[in-house]
């Protein structure tokens, strides 16, 4: 699958928290999906910049929508080796594809839309 980044001229939509946490439930047998569930478990990964984490995310897919959209962690987590971050997308890529561990949206945009909203599941909830 070729690795298309789109082009912003505004601030793209974000996805209402219902269908986030949706969207996590149903995918919540992978692994960096409980990370994001139960952030209480796993501790941040900690980088050269001082800004520890626990997930990085890359989205794959054709830009017109002809092909699904994937979003694939660029941080992984194991019992045995605890965090390794990938240090491009097609390593990530490469991973979430021989594991399982991504999730496949109808097309790229519905994937970037849930990688830029899938935080507001950490947020309180104002209603």
């Amino acid at each position: 699958m070729p690795i298309e980044k789109p082009l912003y001229t505004e601030e793209p939509a974000k996805l209402p928290l219902a269908e986030v946490t949706a969207t996590l439930q149903a995918n919540k047998d992978k692994n960096f999906v409980e990370r994001i569930l139960d952030p209480e478990k796993y501790k941040p990964y900690p980088t050269e910049e001082g800004i520890p984490y626990t997930h990085r995310m890359a989205t794959f897919g054709a830009l017109d929508g002809s092909t699904p959209g994937l979003l694939v962690p660029m941080v992984v987590w194991s019992e045995e080796g605890g965090y390794h971050k990938f240090d491009n997308d097609r390593d990530a890529y490469d991973h979430a594809m021989e594991t399982g561990e991504y999730i496949e949206f109808e097309n790229h945009t519905e994937a970037d839309m849930f990688q830029r909203s899938w935080k507001q599941y950490w947020e309180p909830n104002e209603e």
